[in-house]
């Protein structure tokens, strides 16, 4: 490199080992660190409420589970069996499935006629 033409302020300052270290003298380097550590400190804020959001909704699940008496560990599949057997899932008779049901239960003499025939016309009309 030839400093012949350079400026003798420019050749001094090089030569000046305490201006080579100097800090930023725009002020870029120092605002940028204060962004990190801010970003760093609100990160840090938001993972822990993140981290304790998340202890405070397992422990509620699990102290209702409990009140409940059922396993915490076990919970969905109940629901799961529960929901596979009851009435709303299962398949809809046809008209004349009932209709023989009731048919079935009228020979038997478990309903009376007055039953049979509201019955009847309650599966007739849908």
């Amino acid at each position: 490199m030839n400093f012949d033409d350079a400026p003798p302020e420019l050749i001094e300052e090089l030569n000046d080992p305490e201006t080579l270290f100097d800090s930023d003298p725009t002020g870029t380097m120092e605002s940028a660190f204060a962004g990190v550590s801010i970003l760093s400190i609100l990160f840090i804020v938001i993972f822990t409420l993140v981290v304790v959001f998340i202890i405070v909704v397992w422990v509620r699940n699990y102290r209702a589970a409990k009140n409940a008496g059922v396993d915490i560990f076990t919970v969905q599949t109940d629901i799961a069996a529960k929901a596979s057997k009851s009435a709303l899932l299962a398949p809809a008779q046809s008209k004349e499935d009932r209709l023989r049901e009731l048919d079935d239960l009228r020979s038997k003499q478990l309903i009376s006629a007055e039953e049979y025939a509201e019955a009847r016309s309650k599966v007739l009309l849908g």
